[in-house]
C-alpha cells in the first residue's frame, strides 16, 4: 500500500510553499485567465 502522509518535519515547509503559491501565483493565474485576449494579435 502506498503511504502518502507527509512527515512531520516538511509540515512547515509545505505551509509556508501552499502560503506562497496562494499569495503569489494564484492572483497573477487567476488575472491572466479573466482578461479577454488582445484584439489583432499579441
Amino acid at each position: 500500500m502506498l503511504n502518502l502522509s507527509i512527515p512531520d518535519h516538511v509540515i512547515p515547509i509545505r505551509a509556508k510553499v501552499l502560503d506562497f503559491i496562494e499569495r503569489e501565483i494564484y492572483p497573477v493565474e487567476n488575472n491572466s485567465i479573466k482578461r479577454p485576449p488582445k484584439a489583432g494579435g499579441v
